[in-house]
């Protein structure tokens, strides 16, 4: 255990992986927060973290930041009724299914959840919320999202995001235009998605006119922030009621 000030007991979900041991090490600058263990599989001891898989797990805690597979939620489901910890859920990749099962939890936990924790992709949300607004139909929208090659979903967890909080009931979201030679229709939203080398994340949404392009960028050069932006949240969630809560909630502390 790593012994800091406070007491927020934290245990970070997929503490092997690349997110989570970037969580961890973050952790460490927290004075208000304690790592009492880690949940993984692929390791035994993360920076002198004891690691545990699902099933050994006894570690009594507050809050779980989870950065895993979408195959773990169940087990999360259960540390968390167990524990009566509330979640931080930054993993990508869930199913329909998979969200709508996070909503009926969230009847009964406080559950912060958010494919990108990056304080920059709220304001570039925002932005684009806003641009939306104030240009109508008359410009088409295009998202470009660009991640490292072992980036395992298509689209991104955030284009999703964007394309969602852009889209109303008659949208359609568009991921691939070979499939039928016709012309692009008004309500539509094209997703590009592009993976290679090291990319860390880069999410353009364009707003393209007749005469004009307006592009909204936000480009991440460290996984940091996303650890950062988790962190956060998880301070946030600690002591909230139960319900859904997003990265919006983190800057006008209300319920979305």
């Amino acid at each position: 255990m790593i012994k800091l000030d406070k007491n927020i007991k934290v245990v970070v979900s997929g503490c092997c992986g690349r997110m989570g041991r970037i969580v961890v090490e973050e952790l460490k600058n927290e004075s208000d927060m304690v790592i009492t263990s880690g949940l993984g599989t692929s390791c035994s001891k993360v920076d002198n973290i004891d690691v545990y898989d699902s099933k050994s797990f006894n570690s009594p805690h507050d809050v779980i930041i989870d950065f895993s597979n979408p195959s773990a939620l169940d087990s999360i489901f259960e540390i968390s009724k167990k524990f009566g910890s509330n979640l931080v859920l930054c993993t990508t990749g869930y199913s329909k299914n998979q969200i709508e099962q996070i909503k009926e939890f969230s009847k009964n936990r406080a559950v912060f959840m958010s494919s990108n924790t990056s304080l920059g992709i709220h304001v570039i949300l925002e932005t684009s919320k806003l641009a939306k607004k104030m240009l109508g139909d008359s410009f088409d929208i295009e998202i470009i999202e660009k991640h490292h090659n072992k980036k395992i979903d298509a689209p991104s967890g955030t284009a999703l995001m964007i394309s969602d909080a852009l889209s109303d009931k008659d949208t359609k979201i568009i991921f691939d235009r070979t499939k039928e030679r016709r012309e692009r229709s008004k309500n539509e939203i094209g997703i590009h998605s592009i993976r290679g080398g090291g990319l860390t994340g880069e999410h353009e949404v364009l707003f393209i006119g007749q005469n004009e392009l307006i592009s909204v960028n936000h480009v991440s050069y460290s996984r940091r922030i996303f650890a950062q932006g988790a962190i956060r949240a998880a301070r946030f969630i600690v002591d909230k009621q139960n319900g859904m809560y997003v990265m919006r909630d983190l800057f006008t502390n209300q319920r979305s």
